[in-house]
Parts: C-alpha cells; structure tokens; sequence
C-alpha cells in the first residue's frame, strides 16, 4: 500500500509539471469523511489581470470577470490556460460585485454596467460578440443590487425597489416584493432548489435582515425573518441553500429556517465547489482555504494559499480545481481528486 501511494504522489507531480502550471507541494487532507485526499497548488500563469472579486464560472469552464481597459471597461474570458480575452463594454462596473455578472445556460454571458449618465445598461456577451439594452429602471435614483439566471430561462434582476424579470425579448416586468432594498448593506439574489428566485438582503423600512422566495411563475413573493448576521447567500453544490454569519455557516431550509453551524475562522465570501464544499480564504494574513463540508457540516480541509491573498472576495471555484484565487497576473488553483477510502492505520 506504501508503494502504491508513493507511485500516486509521483503521478500527481509529474502531470501537474507537465501543463501550463507550476506544482507547489502537496497536502493530504485526513478528512472528516474517513476518506484521504491528496490536495495540490498549481499556479495559473494569466495572460491579462482581471478586476477582484468579479468572476463567475460559465457553462463552458471558462471564468468570467470585469476587466479594466483604462479608458473603459470590459468583459474577460479566462480559459483554464490562463489566457484572457477582453470584451470592450460602454459603461463602468461595480468594481468587486460578482453578482453584477451572470451566465445563463446556452452559454451567453450577462453584464450590468452603470453608465455615465446614471442609467444602468445590461452588456450580453455572446460568439463573441456584445450587445447592450438600456434597462428601464425608470424611477430616479433605482440601481440594481444584483443579476441571476433563472430556470425558466429569463433574468432576474433585484433592485432598489424589487425584483425584475427580464426576458431574452426585452420585456422587463416588476414584482413588488413589499421591500425597498434602500440602503440595504449587502443584497444576494440566488437560483434556489426549488427554481424559485430567492433574495436575501436588510430591509431598510422594517430594519431587519429577510429571506424573500419570489414564485418565478406567478411572481409572488414569500418572506422570512433572517438573522442579523446572515449575508452571502448561495446555492450548494447539493442544491441546498447556506449563508455566511459571524463565526457560522447558515444552512437554509425550504421553509426559511436558518439553522447555525460554527466555524473558525470567521468566513467572507463563499465559493461553491462541484465535491459540496463551500470555500473561503480566512486567517489573519487571509493566506489560508477553509473547505466546509455541506454532508458533515464541518470545516474538512484547511490548506495555505501559496502567496497569499490579496482582497477579501478575490476567489472562485473554477474549472480544474476546487479553488481558484487570483493575484494580478497569476492565479493558484487547489485540486483535490476523487477520495479513495483511507488506509487502515
């Protein structure tokens, strides 16, 4: 058994030097499933630098951000290569929001832009190819907090005062969901389970943190009283839904309830992986990945980031690897294959 784990580890090397990365050391991971893991860094080399904290991973497996282009801004495609292609887009960004970014299913890709003259256009990038349509945010002052995809093939769009459907024909729709998400600190709008649009963010009348399930059919609306505390909501990778709070992972059941889970380090912002486990980069020189198991409900791999992080939110899960946290021109990428059960001590 020695011998064969020793001829896996050589393995791992030799192909990760073999690629367009350069291998940093391996960890095993004894994980809380009873299960090794043998975990491995790989550096990304970027062709181009992409804005933090903007990226989304797409259908295709390639990672899409925001990019500034000096005189303007634009979309950027990057391949798991690290190769970088800018799409030029006429307005300006949110700078470090990921949910002003969206792809939806056949590939395209949807962008807010917030234009000079205060109106919000929406930029679709598809073969290549942009095009943008002025959004009719039509009450002064109205902005968009943020944009997802939906399962009946629309966008959806939450905003100052609600949530908007807008159609692959142009046609916008508003539903009041009896908020105004004014002043709100943090606004997350997610496809849930259940394909319902789900929203969660501070009501700035009522001055409490709500769960909003918005009926993508009817576009009623259902809210929940949430925790204080309770930000960043996303959708796992076993269709459940979860929330970061102080010290804690929220899981989020059906019918609203928030149950809480400890952890230490106190999470930022996560990143979903395809193995079920949410992400983040934490400790006191954010130089370090936390993997949070969605089956046990722990914290099940801790690894050190080589080089660090340099912004909170500047991470995402992507193609090839569980993690993908980006520094300028490069980005360290985590891999964890298949577990193979562990071996008897």
């Amino acid at each position: 058994m020695k011998s064969t784990m020793k001829r896996l580890l050589w393995l791992v090397v030799l192909v990760a030097a073999c690629g367009h990365t350069t291998a940093i050391p391996m960890e095993r991971d004894r994980s809380a499933e009873g299960l090794t893991r043998i975990n491995t860094w790989s550096q990304v080399n970027l062709t181009r630098q992409i804005m933090p904290g903007t990226n989304t991973l797409a259908p295709d497996g390639n990672i899409y951000g925001y990019i500034n282009l000096n005189t303007t801004f634009g979309i950027a495609q990057v391949t798991p290569q690290g190769n970088v292609t800018a799409y030029a887009i006429s307005g300006n960004t949110s700078g470090t929001d990921e949910q002003w970014i969206t792809p939806n299913p056949n590939g395209d890709i949807y962008a807010l832009e917030w234009m000079n003259d205060g109106s919000i256009d929406l930029a679709r990038l598809a073969l290549g190819v942009v095009t943008e349509t002025r959004l009719p945010l039509t009450q002064k002052g109205d902005y968009p907090y943020g944009i997802v995809s939906g399962s009946d093939g629309n966008l959806w769009i939450v905003h100052l005062r609600g949530v908007a459907r807008f159609t692959p024909e142009g046609q916008w729709t508003d539903f009041s969901t009896g908020q105004t998400f004014q002043g709100a600190a943090t606004t997350d709008i997610v496809r849930g389970p259940d394909k319902n649009i789900w929203v969660l963010a501070m009501d700035s009348i009522q001055g409490t943190n709500l769960l909003t399930k918005v009926n993508i059919a009817s576009g009623g609306f259902t809210s929940y009283t949430a925790p204080s505390d309770a930000e960043g909501l996303v959708q796992g990778a076993d269709k459940n839904l979860y929330a970061l709070g102080t010290d804690k992972v929220y899981a989020i059941a059906a019918n609203g309830v928030f149950t809480p889970y400890p952890v230490s380090p106190n999470p930022w912002k996560y990143a979903v992986a395809t193995s079920g486990r949410l992400w983040w980069v934490a400790g006191a020189q954010k130089n370090k990945a936390f993997g949070w198991s969605t089956k046990t409900h722990k914290i099940v791999l801790r690894s050190a980031v080589p080089g660090g992080l340099c912004c909170d939110t500047n991470y995402i899960n992507g193609t090839g690897g569980e993690l993908w946290v980006f520094q300028g021109l490069t980005a360290q990428v985590l891999t964890s294959p298949t577990p193979s059960p562990s071996p008897s001590p």
